[in-house]
């Protein structure tokens, strides 16, 4: 929970302030957002005011305490504002309409969206997110903004990718800049593993606020996301990028000239090969794309489901490659929270929670507290629903950085 300030003409960072307490705690008073932001009483009753007139909170229900008035209870108006969010991943385009709530309003996901055309793709990708507000009866006036979520790297500063490896055509394309020309209005813009852990902060509001979270994603490649103190840490842009830490000096050559690097060792696309080349998969026609590979690899996990022992031993293999990686980046951040998402964390949470509870177990000894391993609340489209839950963190919730603003905003007009 962030503390208020009672300085004049910072009145917009405080109502942010007030509007994360009753986020956090739906049903809580006036006098339990004094108590909980160091607000006084006063100030909280001025800030609720405006939120109830912007519409953003309403009234549910009255607690009674003692002989007192009764205490209005508050919670969030889910309907008070939308964001769109879009993931551009190579194996399949996904766009989704979020509630000021968190809730998926509604979705979108096709393989189609995207092709080597960036040009064409965009546009395709603004129209089908249009689509989804226009087809819920939502007023445009209350869609905050759209945020798109990639495959990283990415230029943060000019909103474009870096060697996307399965999009070709799309090298240094201003992703950013092209829908917001084409959907009118604001675009927030990162990397699918950032924005993951900012949807994954946007709907457990509060859980992370203290300590180090770690975000491992799983789709068609890994990476991995990090927040401190209900904050982002992006470096220079791209931390996160785990790619190269080696977890299996006998495992697969990486192109960098080492062996065992994660990102190979846990490549879908080197798993299926080895799957058919093995006999447990048969080989598909044609050549490999995200899709397909992806298809392929929901088939392995299915023959693991089913009994077959050379898959199951494949993927348990695998989840102690990505369990090693975790096991040394929880020592280095002293992460208190490893969360996984990602498209194909739902085939390998099998296999990688025990595997990860396993290689923890010695840590844990040594810690005074456990770290939580857990898989995101946001479900398989953790990229778009964090693309949309960019828009909403950067609008409204309140950040050391506003804080900061506010402050030489103050210092300058003294």
């Amino acid at each position: 929970m962030r503390l208020g300030a009672n300085l004049p003409r910072i009145g917009d960072y405080n109502e942010l302030v007030v509007l994360q307490a009753v986020r956090q705690d739906a049903g809580i008073s006036r006098a339990a957002i004094a108590d909980r932001t160091g607000l006084a009483r006063q100030t909280v009753s001025g800030l609720v005011r405006r939120l109830l007139d912007a519409g953003l909170v309403e009234a549910a229900g009255t607690e009674i305490i003692g002989r007192g008035k009764p205490r209005t209870r508050l919670r969030i108006v889910p309907a008070a504002r939308y964001a769109l969010g879009v993931h551009l991943d190579p194996a399949v385009a996904t766009a989704v309409l979020l509630d000021f709530q968190g809730e998926i309003v509604d979705r979108l996901a096709d393989a189609e969206l995207l092709d080597a055309d960036p040009f064409a793709s965009t546009r395709r990708v603004a129209e089908a997110a249009s689509a989804l507000v226009s087809r819920n009866g939502v007023s445009p006036d209350r869609v905050v903004g759209l945020g798109v979520a990639t495959p990283g790297p990415v230029d943060l500063a000019g909103g474009a990718l870096i060697t996307p490896p399965w999009l070709s055509g799309w090298d240094g394309f201003p992703v950013r800049r092209e829908l917001a020309a084409l959907f009118g209005g604001e675009v927030s813009f990162d990397k699918d593993t950032t924005a993951a852990l900012v949807g994954e902060m946007w709907l457990r509001p509060g859980s992370y606020a203290a300590g180090t979270v770690l975000f491992v994603y799983l789709g068609t490649g890994i990476g991995s996301a990090l927040g401190a103190g209900g904050e982002i840490v992006r470096g220079a842009g791209n931390a996160g990028e785990i790619g190269h830490v080696v977890v299996d000096p006998d495992g697969p050559m990486c192109p960098c000239g080492r062996r065992g690097c994660l990102g190979v060792a846990t490549d879908p696309a080197g798993l299926v090969a080895e799957a058919v080349e093995t006999g447990i998969l048969r080989p598909r026609p044609g050549p490999a794309t995200p899709r397909s590979i992806g298809l392929q690899f929901a088939e392995l996990c299915e023959a693991a489901e089913g009994g077959a022992a050379g898959a199951a031993a494949l993927l348990e293999r695998v989840a102690r490659r990505i369990a090693e990686a975790v096991r040394m980046l929880v020592g280095v951040l002293d992460a208190g929270h490893v969360v996984f998402g990602g498209p194909n964390w739902q085939r390998l949470e099998r296999y990688c929670l025990p595997a990860c509870e396993a290689a923890l177990a010695e840590t844990r000894k040594r810690w005074p507290e456990p770290t939580v391993v857990r898989g995101t609340i946001a479900g398989a489209g953790v990229g778009a629903v964090g693309a949309a839950a960019m828009v909403l963190d950067e609008r409204f919730v309140p950040r050391a950085s506003r804080l900061s603003a506010a402050f030489e905003t103050e210092r300058d007009r003294a």
